[in-house]
């Protein structure tokens, strides 16, 4: 259960009460440094991560915090270095090597990746969270075989993971018959039913597979991203206007919306047989995507599907 804002306030007050009692304690700046990055307040995370470290260097989740707040900030080389610095605390923590792991993904340092994410699995064969990393940084490299073997042993490990279905069921869109791919991007659909990027990979692979369209009936959201590109896929709204609404304050998730704007353009102009245009929004999502999300490695592998290089 999601923890409320009140409850994170209560919990700051506390914290702050706490630090006026004994300032030099670095755990009370290490906990209110997480529940500030809880809340999304990044900034003040980091002073008080940044107290705690100076007040005790060898505060291992004070380092494994920041690297949290690193990621958010989208200051991947120091979230390196943070995590780096906690593994070398404490090698035998799962979460540090996963969370490098992850960073090295976004970067698309993916050897790098895989050498953390192997580790994770060897200390931690039970962490279902892992096994689908790995698996996006197996698929990112177009080893499919290696991918859908990490994200069987994640469903296993949690059958009800509803992201490690998706990743299967793209990957498999690109290494055997269609209906296999459905499978999973239908229960995908199943387990996140407000989830409008399943509906829309759901969708996507249901017209490839000549199966009832199911897209008009989702429960979905359209008001807010990425509603639109639901809306294009309805008929409702050109690739022109739904661009247009890809946009965002935050430049990260600007470039998300882009990127997926491009991707699943990229997948309308395949329905309408527009192969250059396919093409075209194809390479825009390789350029300029974000490593660390599904419509990447699926941009590559439909270029090379199309024959074209990525």
């Amino acid at each position: 259960m999601a923890t409320s804002t009140a409850n994170l306030d209560a919990a700051i007050d506390d914290y702050t009460t706490a630090a006026a009692l004994d300032p030099r304690f670095s755990y009370t700046f290490s906990e209110r440094g997480y529940v500030y990055w809880l809340k999304g307040d990044f900034d003040k995370a980091l002073a008080d991560l940044n107290t705690a470290i100076q007040l005790d260097p060898e505060n291992i989740s004070a380092y494994a915090n920041r690297g949290n707040v690193y990621f958010r900030k989208q200051d991947l080389d120091r979230a390196i270095a943070d995590y780096s610095k906690a593994i070398a605390l404490d090698p035998t923590d799962t979460g540090h090597y996963d969370n490098r792991g992850i960073m090295y993904k976004a970067k698309g340092e993916f050897d790098l990746a895989l050498a953390d994410l192997d580790k994770a699995v060897e200390l931690d064969p039970k962490i279902a969270e892992a096994y689908n990393d790995r698996g996006f940084v197996y698929q990112a490299k177009g080893d499919l075989d290696h991918a859908i073997a990490d994200y069987d042993k994640a469903v296993e490990l949690n059958p009800l993971y509803d992201d490690a279905y998706l990743n299967r069921g793209l990957a498999k869109l690109f290494s055997g018959p269609v209906l296999k791919a459905r499978v999973d991007v239908n229960r995908a659909a199943e387990l996140a039913p407000g989830d409008a990027y399943k509906a829309l990979w759901l969708d996507v692979i249901d017209k490839r597979a000549g199966c009832t369209n199911r897209l008009a009936t989702a429960l979905i959201n359209t008001t807010q991203w990425p509603g639109a590109v639901v809306r294009m896929f309805l008929g409702e709204m050109t690739p022109d206007v739904m661009f247009a609404a890809a946009t965002d304050a935050d430049a990260e998730l600007k470039n998300e919306k882009v990127c997926s704007a491009n991707v699943f353009s990229g997948e309308f102009a395949l329905q309408q047989g527009k192969k250059d245009e396919a093409i075209r929004r194809f390479r825009a999502a390789v350029a300029d995507c974000p490593k660390s999300l599904i419509e990447w490695p699926v941009a590559n592998a439909e270029l090379k599907a199309l024959g074209v290089t990525p």
